[in-house]
Order: structure tokens, then C-alpha cells, then sequence
């Protein structure tokens, strides 16, 4: 009687392949688990990615000594080739490990190397695949080489939670202008509310915060899979550190109901202004005009720029990591230190005016490094005026022109030039009529450099007199300093972004904090990365052309604001999920079949009390073997009673 109740009660596992450890062979089953943004989705159980993992937890608990399983993610490293095969006790230690993302996920990656490296030396090999099945991971999954895979091996798709559905709210298409912002200018942040649900949706908040502070809300109603549109003005910083977030209430989704936005606002410029000409008067000087046009302030404010002027016999005096810039005016005879000097603080990433004259050639000055060759100075007969080059009108140099810039250019006139050729990967901004460059831009390691081919005063042009050389000037230092105007700093999750950092020396390090405060501190290499040797467990860090340390950082897997601590300063970087999570409706299965001839979908309730009976198809075989044993039993007796 015994046997017959353990044989009635014992479920028979009757599945193509079998998952779990009943049966006569090994097993290796790679369990790929969805641990983007989207499976978050919260369910009565718990989130999508904790049912997961719950159901995971299962098969490992089900495996015998000579079973091997393998994890792997949809978001993370790549996956190791081929896959570690792990024991029980160690599958449970893996499983532990994975963790929810804010972050894309790349199922076809992970699925098909999965197919390529399932363990041949096991008896049976399955592959089982967790995920909601979101369009914003799986509308393009595609799939290389399908017909080379070995055909003994099992490929299964669980719909996870399906039952939960989609009903969320979102913020999408969120866009500020201008971004990044101007210090002390005001910026608009707009977006779109989405409803994802069936029901009407009313009043409801969408809050503002700069900072930690609550600044504005805006009650939006929301129609039946409808949005809205919403719009907040926000004041920048005259300094500092610009930093907040949209936020909407907190519903099924929560990575797709906030938007972090964060910007490095700079200190006020200072430019260092050489005079090539110190003998002449001060209204006559070569710097006279630049001087006033860079301190020109709004009626009881300051300028955006501090100058010093010196001398060109006081260049060897010159503290050059002073300044962010430097405007040179018709500089011929200088000491040679300081050419070296000034290319040195140019391929630090320092900015370069550089502006010719009657003393000033490339010959003489010894600069064979500009991105501009010049000749001898050129006598126009008659005066000519300047154009915009083609393409360029959006250039920042024009940026405080408006949109019709080149109508200023064209007013004015030029008497003697000294005619330049773009040279070392320089392009020309502004011409003559007849397309002979007047202005150059290029690049010298990380620095910017202008080679202007007429003077800083009145003697071979009248620029220096008109209105435009203001705003000109203005637009010269911000493209030159780069500080003044805010920098965006801003990434998806799982992206790796760069950071850079004025480390001074081997040894000096650099801390993050993540959203959850933790925190990595890394110290300076002198092996200079790119992105793609970041590794996953944090940050890696090298000498940019500027000799500042550059960072690459690819742990940002977490929405949030990522605190960036150097010895000098500090700034945030805002981490958002991608706007494709936001994409949560199932893609169909009809799609995927299309793909897979025989495609193995089971469906996993967020309640189901045993995984495995989703997963698996266990079928309890119980009441059958009890039935078949009775009839044993009958027959038995019918034949001793014909006996």
C-alpha cells in the first residue's frame, strides 16, 4: 500500500527535452533572464524580475548532483564563451548576483550565444528565456546562423506575468532649450505625459524639482491611452551645478515616471589678451577694442569674462593654467619659452585667438602649428567686406548674431588682410567675396584655435567699430573658454560616459556615487582607454591629448544622478532609463514564430505557487497510475478467480 500512495502522489515530468533533473542524462540549462527597465512592471507578487528570479530559484532547487546550469542576463558584460556550468550550490550564488536594471536590454546577443555555447558533453541541453517580451527589446530581435545550431537543443520562451498587462504612465519626449543652458538664463523643460491604461485619468501632478527642492507642479487629465503635453521654465545658476528631475506618481512602472537632467554651469571666463604693439597709445593699442568688446555687462550686472593684459615681453611671467583662453594681437617677436608655453596650454585644451598684424606672421611668431598658414600682409583696392562660409552660419562663434548673421559681416570693411590657408584639418568661417578665407578654425590637441587674418584695431579694418564686433567677440569667448556655457551631462543606463577630470598626477583618484550612494573610488592610470574597454564593475582612466585624465565609466545600470568627485570639483551626471523601455506592449508571439519553426511559448502567472508547473508542463500523473493499478488489481482477481 505504501508503494501505491508514493506512486500515486509523485508528479511525472513529461516535456520535449525536460528541464529539471528527472531523467536518466545530465542536463545544462542556460536560464536567461530579462533584467532590463521594463521588468520592473509590478505585479501582485512582486515585479516581474522578482517572479523571475523566483521561478529560477525553482529549477536550481530541482537540479541533481549531475545537472549544470548557466545565468546570463540581458543586460550586463557579454557573456562568457562558453558559458560557466554551475552547480547547484553555485547557480544559487549566481542567481543572486543578477540584479534589476534601468537599463536596454539585448536579448538576441544573449539568446543566440546561449544557442552557440550550450554544452555539448550534456545529455540534454535547454535553453529557457525570462522576459515580458516588451517592444522596446524585442520588436527587432533577430537571430544570425539559425540552421547552424545543433537541433537537440531545447529552446523555451516564458511569458512572464502576462496577466499583469501594461497600464502605466510615462514621461516621453522630454526636450530643454536651450540645452545645455546659459548661466544666469532661464531654460524651458517640456514632455509628454502618456497613459497607458483603459481609464481616464484626472489631475494628474507633474512635479519639478531643482535640486532637492519641489518647484513647480502642473495637474494634466489624461484620456484613455492619450497624453498630454506639459511645460516648465527653470532659471540656470550663475555658477555651479544645474541638476533635477520631472517626476510623476508612482504606478506600475517606476523607471519611466521620472526624467533627471543635470548640467556643469562654469565660473566667469578669464582670458589672457597679449599686446604685440605695447609702444602705441591705450585708445590706439592693439587690445583697446578686444578689452572693451569682452567687458562689455548688462545694465548693473558683470561681464561674463575677466582679461589681463600683458605685454608680449611679459609673456615669460605668464602663469598660463591661469586662464581659459588667450587672444594674441599682431604678435611677431615674443621669447621662445613662451611659444612653447602657449602650445603647451593650447594642447591642454586652452583656447587660441590668434590675430595677425604688421609684426605678426607664422614665420615669425614660430608657430607652425596653427591651423592656418598665413603669407604676407595683402592690400585691398577696394575695401572689401566679409561673407559667412557656406554651411557655417551655425557655427558658435555666430551663436549672439541671431539667425541672419552674415547681413552684420556684410556692412563691413576690410582694407589690408593677411590671406590664410586652412591647414592641419582647419576650415574657414568667414571670406572674402571671392572665398579667400579670413577667419580659421581647427583644433591643436584638445585646445580650439581662431586665426583671424586682420587686426585687432582700426588700422586694416573698421570691425572693431561696428556693433557686430560685441556680440562677435562674445561669441568668440564662449567657443574659445567653453566653461562659460553649461556642459550637459547626461547618459542612459548601461551606457558607458565619459568623464574628464584635471588630475595632476599619478595616484590622484576619482569617486562616483550612484543613486543608492554607493560609491567607487578609481585611481589614475597612465594607460589611456577607450569606451570599450570599460568594464562593467566600474570606471577606467587614462591621459586624454590634454593631459587631464579621461574616464569611462559603464556602471551607471540605475536611473538616477551620479555624483562625480575629483580632487578639484565636483558635478553630477544624469542617468535616465532609455526612452525604448518605455515600450511595454508584449511584441506577439506570431512574430517571433516566424523565426523559430517550433517555438516552445509557456506563460508564468505572477501567483502561481509552483514555477515549474508553468515552466514545465508538469502533468500529475497520480490519479492515472491509481487507476491503472486498480484495473491491475480487478485483472488480477479475474484471473485467480478463473484459476
Amino acid at each position: 500500500m505504501g508503494i501505491i500512495i508514493f506512486l500515486a502522489s509523485r508528479p511525472l515530468l513529461e516535456t520535449e527535452g525536460g528541464v529539471s533533473g528527472v531523467g536518466w542524462y545530465p542536463v545544462h540549462t542556460v536560464a536567461v533572464i530579462d533584467n532590463s527597465a521594463s521588468m520592473a512592471f509590478q505585479t501582485e507578487k512582486g515585479s516581474r524580475f522578482d517572479v523571475t528570479k523566483r521561478a529560477v530559484r525553482r529549477m536550481i532547487e530541482d537540479m541533481s548532483d549531475a545537472d549544470r546550469m548557466s545565468i546570463a542576463t540581458t543586460v550586463g558584460e557579454p557573456a562568457e564563451a562558453p558559458f560557466k556550468k554551475l552547480k547547484q550550490k553555485d547557480a544559487l550564488a549566481a542567481l543572486e548576483r543578477v540584479s534589476q536594471t534601468d537599463s536596454r536590454g539585448t536579448p538576441a546577443r544573449v539568446v543566440q550565444h546561449a544557442l552557440e555555447n550550450a554544452s555539448p558533453q550534456a545529455g540534454r541541453r535547454n535553453i529557457v528565456v525570462f522576459s515580458d517580451f516588451a517592444r522596446g527589446d524585442w520588436e527587432s530581435f533577430q537571430i544570425r546562423n539559425l540552421k547552424q545550431w545543433n537541433p537537440h537543443v531545447h529552446l523555451q520562451f516564458v511569458r512572464v506575468a502576462p496577466e499583469a498587462g501594461v497600464e502605466d504612465l510615462s514621461l516621453r519626449d522630454v526636450k530643454m532649450k536651450p540645452w545645455p543652458p546659459k548661466a544666469g538664463f532661464s531654460f524651458t523643460i517640456g514632455a509628454r505625459v502618456f497613459n497607458r491604461g483603459e481609464e481616464k485619468k484626472s489631475k494628474v501632478p507633474v512635479q519639478l524639482y531643482v535640486g532637492e527642492e519641489l518647484q513647480e507642479t502642473i495637474e494634466v487629465d489624461l484620456d484613455p491611452n492619450g497624453a498630454s503635453p506639459v511645460s516648465f521654465r527653470v532659471n540656470a545658476p550663475e555658477k555651479g551645478v544645474l541638476y533635477g528631475r520631472l517626476e510623476l506618481p508612482e504606478d506600475n512602472l517606476t523607471p519611466t515616471n521620472r526624467f533627471y537632467f543635470a548640467a556643469g554651469i562654469g565660473k566667469r571666463l578669464r582670458a589672457l589678451v597679449i599686446d604685440g604693439d605695447p609702444k602705441r597709445g591705450i585708445q590706439d593699442s592693439e587690445t583697446f577694442f578686444v578689452v572693451n568688446a569682452l567687458s562689455a555687462a548688462p545694465l548693473g550686472g558683470e561681464s561674463p569674462v575677466l582679461t589681463h593684459v600683458v605685454a608680449s615681453y611679459e609673456l615669460n611671467k605668464v602663469g598660463w593654467d591661469e586662464y581659459d583662453y588667450v587672444i594674441a594681437c599682431n604678435l611677431g617677436r615674443w621669447p621662445a619659452q613662451a611659444k612653447q608655453q602657449l602650445r603647451s596650454f593650447v594642447e591642454k585644451g586652452g583656447g587660441l585667438f590668434w590675430a595677425t598684424g604688421e609684426l605678426s606672421s607664422e614665420e615669425s611668431a614660430g608657430l607652425g602649428w596653427l591651423p592656418g598658414t598665413t603669407r604676407g600682409p595683402v592690400t585691398l583696392r577696394p575695401s572689401r567686406s566679409l561673407k559667412i562660409a557656406q554651411g557655417e552660419g551655425a557655427h558658435p562663434v555666430f551663436s549672439f548674431l541671431g539667425t541672419s548673421g552674415g547681413r552684420f559681416f556684410s556692412a563691413l570693411r576690410l582694407a589690408r588682410i593677411t590671406p590664410l590657408e586652412p591647414a592641419r584639418g582647419g576650415r574657414a568661417l568667414l571670406e572674402l567675396p571671392d572665398d579667400t578665407p579670413v577667419l580659421v578654425v581647427g583644433s591643436v590637441g584638445a585646445g580650439r584655435v581662431l586665426v583671424w587674418g586682420s587686426t585687432c584695431d582700426r588700422d586694416w579694418t573698421d570691425l572693431a567699430v561696428r556693433p557686430v564686433f560685441v556680440p562677435f567677440m562674445r561669441g568668440v569667448s564662449d567657443f574659445l573658454g567653453g566653461s562659460r556655457k553649461g556642459v550637459s551631462s547626461s547618459a542612459d543606463a548601461g551606457d558607458a560616459f565619459e568623464i574628464r577630470a584635471p588630475i595632476r598626477r599619478v595616484g590622484e583618484a576619482i569617486q562616483i556615487r550612484g543613486p543608492a550612494q554607493e560609491a567607487r573610488a578609481i585611481q589614475f592610470m597612465e594607460k589611456t582607454p577607450g569606451p570599450e574597454s570599460a568594464r562593467a564593475d566600474g570606471l577606467r582612466l587614462g591621459k586624454s591629448g590634454s593631459g587631464a585624465a579621461v574616464a569611462y565609466y559603464r556602471g551607471a545600470n540605475r536611473a538616477g544622478f551620479y555624483r562625480v568627485l575629483t580632487p578639484d570639483e565636483k558635478h553630477f551626471v544624469a542617468v535616465n532609463a532609455p526612452a525604448s523601455e518605455a515600450k511595454i506592449f508584449p511584441v506577439e508571439m506570431s512574430t517571433l514564430r516566424e523565426k523559430f519553426e517550433k517555438l516552445d511559448v509557456r506563460d508564468l502567472p505572477a501567483n502561481e505557487s509552483d514555477p515549474l508547473r508553468s515552466i514545465l508542463s508538469l502533468i500529475d500523473l497520480g490519479a492515472l497510475l491509481f487507476l491503472a493499478l486498480g484495473g491491475i488489481f480487478v485483472a488480477e482477481a479475474f484471473l485467480a478467480d478463473r484459476t
